[in-house]
């Protein structure tokens, strides 16, 4: 099920990539499913968009703005994930709280937190 609040969290991270050079906003996923509907939320947000680069691996998939270097990433937690800076982030509630607060203490310019059911 996606909820109304996630699309707007994603449309609002969409945003503040087109308005901000270099802006980077992870979306933390906790299974396949939640990263297949991630993914279908965000093509959808995106089409029509140009000078958006799109790309999708078995561990996380992104779109990059070419024009100013911002990006959106969805993610599987781990090690790689928790060493790097998000401007912003959307973390799904499915999430060990452990990893959720480790999440927290990095440094982020804004939180967008969202959670996914």
């Amino acid at each position: 099920m996606i909820h109304t609040d996630f699309v707007q969290a994603v449309e609002e991270q969409i945003n503040l990539c087109k308005e901000h050079s270099n802006y980077k906003c992870g979306i933390f996923v906790s299974d396949k499913e939640q990263y297949e509907i991630t993914l279908k939320v965000i093509s959808n947000l995106l089409s029509g968009y140009e000078n958006v680069y799109c790309s999708k691996s078995k561990y996380e998939a992104f779109a990059k703005w070419m024009n100013n270097g911002s990006i959106i990433k969805i993610i599987y937690p781990n090690e790689y994930a928790r060493e790097s800076r998000y401007s912003g982030a959307i973390i799904s509630n499915s999430l060990d709280r452990e990893i959720v607060n480790t999440f927290k203490s990095i440094c982020l310019d804004k939180i967008m937190g969202w959670y996914l059911e």
